[in-house]
């Protein structure tokens, strides 16, 4: 099963690149602010978010706070193009991403990145089945 990944980037030609680069590993949905990322989030099933802080309409870390505590499991990742330490702490710190991505990337630590934060996902899931199941057993 191919994992389905939303990349939000308002950069068309890393847009080009990332699904160049990846569509091999992983079902990729492209959104280029946003507002564009709610509606796919609404209307698919998402694995892995990996946004960019820098969007049209609102910032990467104002789009991972509305949606904090929706689409369980899913894990998200953020991208940047500059050291913003501060931006990132506060992500981490409040739950919101569970790693980050340097732009320019390398597609080695990138896909590595990825596949860390889907093994995240798949653990969550597989964690909230098993209490699922365990509820109805009780």
């Amino acid at each position: 099963m191919k994992y389905n990944i939303l990349y939000v980037e308002d950069d068309e030609v890393l847009i080009y690149l990332f699904k160049r680069s990846f569509k091999a590993y992983f079902n990729i949905l492209t959104a280029v602010s946003a507002e564009e990322a709610l509606n796919v989030l609404e209307n698919e099933e998402i694995h892995l978010l990996i946004t960019d802080q820098y969007l049209p309409g609102f910032t990467g870390t104002e789009l991972l706070k509305e949606i904090k505590g929706k689409y369980f499991p899913m894990s998200k990742v953020m991208i940047t193009g500059s050291d913003e330490t501060d931006v990132l702490r506060e992500a981490f710190e409040n739950g919101e991403i569970c790693n980050y991505v340097q732009k320019p990337w390398n597609d080695d630590i990138f896909l590595f990145t990825m596949n860390k934060a889907l093994e995240t996902y798949q653990l969550k899931k597989d964690l909230a089945e098993a209490q699922k199941s365990l509820e109805l057993k009780n």
